[in-house]
């Protein structure tokens, strides 16, 4: 099978406006990619619209669920019937460019071992700056924090050329989610008790255990509005995001490396806990209790879990970590006030493999 001929599945998870489905279906309809299978995974229940829509794309499949799945869910069911070697998992709000597809596949045709491929996101409202989710590869600190390339916390970049180099990454971005299948099928999938938010991380995480690889691509292009389907500063978005990420750092660490880590993670949430508070942020404060809370009644699912994780894995803590800021990213971004990741000590100096030559 040619590089140009590998069938790839392009899966949209799509929940909220239909108009947004709308162009994210046009934009597809100009990718020059030859072998392609389109399958929209709907989490809202067909209506009047969407029926128009799928009228006007009869070659395209749709999945309609009664109830929402989440993204997650969205995802292992679209996974279930995707027919391609690729995934190429999308949200609804996206735009891609026309030759963003080439280079994903030629990249992942050539080495074996990358799992995961994500390309660069940029934002739709502004086509020069990088977007939140992922902007030009996701990263993680040994604490379990993700931050990206172009995005550090709240601080996104623009796009002046400075992550114009493939890099291998630690975590790919869902709303533009490049994938092998068989390495993502290996993995267990993604974690549907998660629902949103952090999936696509923890989904990462378990990759890289199996001994895979994740790259960044930045000759790939796609465009992300963001935010579409949940307000970012939601109590839902919040209490998600905090509940998530700490189910991901007690599923993935292995036992020695968690008793390390989980005391200083603990301390830092109740510390960003008081923070909020003093910030007149009760939402933020309210999320944080309700995901220690949620973690703590349901512990005994969440070791199952990890149970299962753990007993696949191949790669030991030492050598995750080496794909790892070895530092506190909130510890830079909030007392030294470094705001991008160039400007942070060991992100920015070989032999950190972030930003050191693909060979």
């Amino acid at each position: 099978m040619s590089r140009d001929t590998a069938l790839v599945t392009l899966i949209v998870i799509h929940y909220g406006k239909t108009e947004l489905l709308r162009e994210c279906l046009s934009s597809l309809s100009f990718i020059k990619y030859p072998s392609l299978e389109v399958i929209i995974i709907s989490n809202s229940p067909i209506d009047a619209e969407l029926e128009e829509l799928q009228k006007k794309h009869p070659h395209k499949k749709f999945i309609f669920s009664e109830t929402n799945l989440g993204y997650a869910g969205g995802c292992n069911k679209g996974i279930e019937l995707a027919s391609g070697k690729y995934l190429f998992i999308l949200n609804n709000d996206v735009e891609l460019d026309s030759d963003c597809l080439s280079p994903l596949v030629s990249i992942a045709e050539r080495d074996t071992a990358i799992a995961l491929a994500q390309p660069k996101i940029l934002s739709l409202r502004d086509k020069q700056n990088f977007e939140y989710s992922g902007a030009a590869g996701g990263l993680m600190d040994v604490l379990g924090y993700p931050f990206a390339a172009g995005r550090v916390f709240n601080e996104v970049e623009r796009d002046t050329g400075q992550y114009e180099q493939s890099t291998e990454i630690f975590w790919a971005s869902g709303a533009a989610l490049f994938a092998k299948k068989s390495a993502v099928k290996e993995a267990g999938g993604f974690d549907a008790s998660f629902f949103a938010y952090m999936e696509e991380i923890d989904l990462a995480w378990r990759l890289h255990l199996l001994g895979y690889k994740l790259i960044y691509v930045p000759e790939a292009r796609i465009y992300h509005l963001g935010s579409a389907g949940m307000d970012r500063k939601s109590l839902t978005h919040l209490y998600l995001n905090h509940r998530n990420n700490l189910v991901m750092v007690l599923k993935n660490y292995s036992a020695t490396t968690l008793l390390r880590v989980l005391p200083i993670r603990m301390v830092l949430e109740a510390a960003t806990m008081v923070y909020a508070l003093l910030k007149e942020n009760p939402l933020r404060a309210k999320a944080i209790a309700k995901a220690v809370l949620n973690v703590t009644v349901n512990i005994l699912p969440i070791l199952r879990e990890r149970k299962k994780v753990q007993s696949n894995r191949v790669v030991k803590d030492k050598d995750i970590q080496k794909k790892m800021y070895r530092g506190s990213i909130a510890m830079q971004y909030f007392l030294k006030k470094h705001k991008t990741i160039k400007e942070i000590p060991k992100l920015q100096q070989p032999p950190y493999f972030l930003l050191e030559k693909r060979k």
